[in-house]
């Protein structure tokens, strides 16, 4: 089976039950239910209504068991709240979702209590909406039920539990408590554009369900990990779109070549555009040239009139936007293809939904963990945009590697603590530069000792999974799903990859307690996660949570092997390992992420700000990155020497290749006595600082029980290790384009 290794994580949070269900007991008209050949793209959803699993399995059970013109409009996949993602059609078949794409893509609809607007049901905690549609200010839905988790609910400033964001929860009238985190007037993005007050947050086990999907998906079905410049613009503007105007696609020529001109497949077929074959690609200026030609007006003069807020009038077609869709492999939002025949377009997935993060958890590249330009080399680069509260819709969804060369970041490296021989690599930095993860991983341990004028002794270590193993398969493209040669193979397990970074420092106004703008991502991913734990934990006791009515909820138990915590014990358990956690980084301890039996891994993202560079020495600011593992992740493409029993540093041996050595990690043993002097120059006192290993190597072990506790394992140099992997990750990724290139594979994706 494709994939395997992918689909078994996939299985920690699904369910078929739904398609068990309604399998036996209906037919399918007008081809629903029809095998889809090539499946070219996952497309993006959210349904207005509540989160709990009971209301995906309801959704189906009304579209695939019922009658009339609407018997299959919906998607194949749903994803409560909790992060199950449940089946309520077997893939690949076909069902009505996203009208012309159809035939080529399957859809996720994202359980999301979104829709404060005319026309939609009002099922907040508050609206600002009136029932005919008109804004008005806010007032109470006491009729929906939900209970605020903390303070009085009268979303001001004082009451609220993040700036800008409340936590309330559902027990009446469901099987399954639903938690929702509402913002409040004070909220101020990051979204793609303003909404009304409140509306909802995706859950953070949402966005991990998406990630184990699309990864999933994206081998099932020989699918790149491609997402568009701007995979959020809407079609065209339609019900409830008010403040969207200035995302739609009809007129907008600009942003139409700058998404054709960042995609493999489209920037190598002008002719579906109506320009010639050649050349390829096409300048930007033809693409601009001729995208206002293909706007078409609607095909329904009657509906054209139409201006209800349920039945809005048909807006104008682009003929050169829909051929688009039939080129673009990857993953796009329902709004981005719209509805140019059926009348209701609308923003889907919602401005709320975060493109950055579920593409940054989503790719498998490495980015260095750092910006640099050589332009103005004594200052630190803005932050990267993606980043920031700020966001929008204006926010290109770009990567942050290929364009950074090699050489720019060799420019800044230096001698590290250890000499030049201590393991690689030491990079100074401007003051105030931004330190990035390199990959998607866990965090295994972290510390933040208060910091000093002396060398700083903070540090991130974080855990990956590596995909690398080639499939030895020869080539068949007209299999089913083809075969591609040389391509990473999926069913062979991952190897173990460590990522550590050394000598942070403490951005301005780091804060343990709570969330803040000048936090770390990963922090305030942290602290939501514990403030929703102690809110649920005391609800769960409180009068309202122990009500014989309410008390047989908290025994729902959500599928997915092996078996996962029901919401209260997920509670509790992350309740007191996040708070030990957040204690000890408050201490300024060596703090190991919780591993404990139905706790939460505390995921590091792609590209995640992680800290400030910190003091690698003198005065001077920088970070030490070091990458290693317990194996040679590819003894073809790696030399290797072992120096444990001699130098035991980083000596590479003379044969040519990619270095990786096998020697002791340094911070896995006392120092030297030349160490020593050189720590205690650089303003180290307390040298128990030094030797961390084995704290943070006991947490590892729950996850990894091959690492070595006396810190034994090969180290490679992060600049040969990022270009190897992202080399052989591209050369898996390219053929799944089903594009073509006179001068064979490209040596990188194309720029962003």
């Amino acid at each position: 089976m494709p994939a395997q290794q992918l689909r078994n994580r996939l299985l920690t949070v699904f369910s078929d039950t739904p398609w068990q269900e309604i399998s036996p007991l209906t037919t399918f008209p007008n081809g629903i239910g029809a095998r889809i050949s090539d499946v070219k793209a996952l497309v993006v959803h959210q349904t207005s209504g509540w989160a709990p699993r009971s209301n995906g399995r309801e959704m189906f059970r009304r579209a695939f068991l019922g009658t009339g013109k609407k018997k299959g409009l919906t998607t194949q996949l749903y994803i409560s709240g909790d992060g199950t993602v449940m089946q309520g059609m077997e893939l690949p078949r076909k069902t009505h979702h996203a009208t012309f794409v159809n035939n080529w893509a399957i859809g996720v609809e994202t359980a999301h209590p979104f829709g404060n607007y005319g026309g939609n049901p009002l099922i907040g905690p508050w609206s600002s909406t009136s029932a005919a549609g008109a804004a008005v200010p806010l007032r109470r839905m006491a009729h929906n039920h939900w209970l605020p988790m903390s303070g009085n609910d009268t979303l001001n400033e004082v009451d609220e539990d993040f700036p800008g964001l409340k936590f309330y929860i559902r027990v009446a009238g469901l099987n399954e408590p639903a938690v929702g985190l509402w913002t409040t007037p004070r909220f101020a993005g990051p979204w793609r554009n303003p909404v009304r007050v409140p509306e909802a947050l995706f859950s953070e086990q949402q966005y991990r369900a998406w990630a184990l999907l699309a990864r999933w998906f994206a081998e099932e079905y020989q699918l790149p990990r491609n997402f568009s410049l701007y995979p959020w613009k809407s079609r065209a503007r339609g019900f409830g779109d008010e403040t969207n105007a200035h995302h739609e696609m009809i007129d907008d020529a600009v942003r139409f070549r700058e998404i054709v001109l960042a995609d493999e497949g489209l920037s190598r077929s002008p002719q579906r555009f109506g320009l010639p074959a050649t050349p390829v690609p096409p300048t930007a200026a033809a693409l601009e040239a001729v995208y206002p030609g293909g706007v078409r007006p609607p095909r329904d003069a009657i509906a054209a009139t139409a201006t209800t807020p349920e039945q809005p009038a048909l807006p104008r077609r682009n003929d050169h936007w829909e051929n688009l869709f039939r080129v673009f492999r990857g993953f796009h939002g329902h709004g981005y293809s719209g509805a140019s025949t059926g009348g209701d377009d609308h923003d889907c997935p919602g401005p709320l939904f975060d493109w950055h993060r579920f593409a940054r958890e989503t790719w498998d590249w490495w980015w260095w963990p750092f910006d640099h330009s050589p332009l103005t080399p004594d200052t630190a680069v803005d932050a990267r945009p993606y980043s920031l509260p700020t966001r929008n819709g204006n926010t290109p969804l770009k990567e942050y590697y290929w364009d950074q060369s090699v050489l720019t970041v060799l420019a800044r490296r230096r001698p590290g603590v250890h000499g030049n021989h201590g393991s690689p690599a030491t990079f100074e930095l401007p003051e105030a530069s931004r330190i990035y993860a390199m990959a998607n991983g866990e965090l295994v341990a972290a510390r933040f000792p208060t910091e000093g004028n002396g060398l700083s002794l903070a540090f991130m270590l974080v855990r990956h999974e590596v995909f690398h193993r080639l499939d030895p398969r020869p080539a068949n493209p007209t299999a089913t799903p083809p075969v591609f040669a040389n391509r990473i193979d999926y069913n062979e397990p991952p190897t173990t990859v460590y990522s550590l970074y050394m000598h942070l420092g403490r951005p301005p106004g780091m804060n343990f307690d709570r969330v803040v703008p000048e936090n770390p991502d990963w922090l305030n991913r942290v602290l939501t996660r514990k403030k929703e734990c102690e809110l649920g934990v005391r609800f769960r006791n409180s009068a309202a949570g122990t009500h014989p009515s309410v008390a047989p909820l908290w025994n729902n138990r959500p599928p997915g092997a092996p078996r996962r915590p029901t919401l209260a014990e997920g509670w509790a358990a992350d309740n007191t390992a996040l708070g030990m956690f957040l204690l000890q980084l408050s201490r300024g301890e060596v703090a190991t992420a919780p591993t404990t039996p139905n706790t939460t891994p505390v995921n590091i993202l792609l590209g995640d700000y992680l800290a400030h560079a910190g003091n690698i020495g003198s005065g001077r600011r920088g970070v030490r990155v070091e990458v290693f593992a317990n194996e040679i992740v590819s003894p073809l493409d790696f030399t290797a020497t072992d120096t444990s029993g001699t130098t035991n540093d980083w000596h590479p041996g003379p044969t040519p290749g990619d270095p990786v050595v096998r020697y002791r990690s340094e911070w896995a043993r006392n120092p030297t006595e030349a160490e020593a002097l050189t720590l205690a120059l650089l303003g180290v006192t307390d040298f128990s600082l030094v030797n961390w290993w084995r704290d943070a190597a006991l947490a590892a072990l729950a996850r990894d029980p091959q690492l070595d506790l006396a810190g034994f394992v090969q180290h490679y140099d992060p600049l040969t290790f990022l270009p190897w992997l992202n080399g052989r990750t591209w050369r898996s990724e390219w053929p799944k384009y089903r594009a073509t290139d006179p001068a064979g594979i490209p040596a990188r994706p194309r720029p962003r």
